[in-house]
């Protein structure tokens, strides 16, 4: 599996896609205690799932990006509807 590798940087690219809630739940602690050691870069529409891993969460949105605290400002910027 990558995130295993020696690479310094990983970039996962929907990891949380086409498995089980079981395996995210399992896979979210390794990509966490991966990311002590090394940059991980993860690109998915599972904002609940990225909120939980991420230290920092910049969104690509019509060219721009913009710094995300937290899902209220996913809503602020319209990513999703109000929860």
């Amino acid at each position: 599996m990558i995130i295993c590798s020696r690479a310094d940087f990983i970039l996962l690219d929907e990891p949380f896609t086409h498995i089980s809630p079981v395996q995210v739940e399992t896979f979210k602690p390794l990509i966490k205690q991966c990311a002590k050691t090394k940059g991980i870069i993860v690109t998915d529409h599972q904002y609940y799932n990225v909120l939980d891993i991420s230290d920092r969460i910049i969104l690509l949105n019509n060219g721009a990006t913009k710094a995300i605290n937290s899902a209220a400002d996913l809503v602020e910027y319209n990513y999703i509807s109000g929860y």
